[in-house]
């Protein structure tokens, strides 16, 4: 199994209120869901971070990944002291000492949730 999920987040009124793209994959009979890439606004995650785990569910998946901006929306979910685990995955890049992007390289901020994406 591995296919993408579009999602779109609208108000009771139609409006916009986002998307995320998920990625459903599994590995060793284990289901795993990942968003891979989103557009909300702060105020709205909660939101969309609900919509995703509809996906979680409905996939039976074991876990899920998502980006930092989704942490605080997550914090707020029932049981999450004991539901949630906090891990950063590594980003295998390094810049020169020449590099233009060395000289910003700790203000970049990386909002994906994969570490196979470039920069961008």
């Amino acid at each position: 199994l591995a296919c993408h999920i579009v999602l779109e987040l609208e108000s009771a009124h139609g409006e916009d209120l986002g998307f995320a793209v998920l990625f459903i994959s599994e590995l060793g009979g284990r289901r795993y869901v990942k968003i891979t890439d989103h557009r909300c606004a702060p105020q709205n995650r909660e939101a969309m971070l609900c919509a995703c785990l509809k996906y979680v569910l409905e996939y039976r998946a074991v876990e899920i990944n998502w980006p930092l901006s989704f942490e605080d929306a997550a914090a707020r979910l029932p049981l999450a002291n004991w539901l949630l685990e906090r891990v950063q995955r590594p980003y295998m890049y390094f810049p020169s000492a020449q590099s233009p992007i060395a000289a910003v390289a700790q203000e970049i901020v990386l909002d994906l949730s994969d570490g196979d994406c470039s920069f961008a």
